[in-house]
């Protein structure tokens, strides 16, 4: 019976070990990949969950004489020298009967941006629900536009107790930082409810 030589084991232990540290590090650089891509998928995710929200609030969005009741809002402000908007809605949209106001703005928040999202159910004292929407963004704007006014251009400000009317589109517009960089998403929304409840 004939057994291994010294070298046959010393070339055998070295593929073995080229071999090994191959795979290892293919094992980490494919787990650092789809850790990365986790994070990359989850905050596409987080932004596409935020427009599809706020295409059914703002397809369902009113506004009344009262201004209690109903309303429409657009502000245009600057926080930490970013450009970003508010949006206060009364819809009927999401869980639950009746209507809600709806309110998207950003704040700051150990020098990051983060964008919030509060419900209010109407007819309740309840207190506003206040939801993270979205954190470390660029920037959040809401622009509307009046196809029935001179003026085709968007609008950054927009009040349905000064314009007694809703706006003919709205296009919202986030920036996110992935990996680094900026991604920019942006998506127009159309109100249902023209008239006034």
């Amino acid at each position: 019976m004939r057994g291994f030589t010294l070298v046959e084991v010393i070339i055998a232990l070295f593929l073995f070990s080229v071999i090994s540290l191959a795979l290892y590090n293919t094992y980490f650089l494919s787990e650092r990949a789809i850790n990365g891509m986790d994070d990359y998928m989850w905050r596409l995710q987080e932004s596409r969950e935020l427009f599809e929200s706020m295409r059914k609030e703002v397809e369902s969005s009113f506004f009344s004489t009262n201004k209690d009741m109903g309303r429409f809002k657009v502000i245009d402000r600057d926080v930490n020298a970013a450009q970003t908007s508010g949006i206060y809605m009364t819809t009927f949209a999401g869980a639950g009967v009746g209507y809600k106001h709806v309110a998207y703005y950003v704040e700051e928040k150990d020098k990051q941006l983060f964008l919030y999202k509060n419900i209010q159910p109407s007819g309740t004292n309840v207190n506003p629900v206040k939801v993270e929407i979205v954190d470390n963004i660029r920037d959040f704007t809401v622009e509307v536009f009046d196809d029935s006014s001179a003026n085709k251009s968007a609008i950054r400000t927009w009040d349905t107790a000064l314009n007694a009317k809703m706006p003919t589109s709205v296009r919202a517009t986030l920036t996110i930082f992935l990996k680094n960089k900026t991604l920019t998403l942006s998506e127009t929304f159309y109100p249902k409810i023209k008239r006034r409840l």
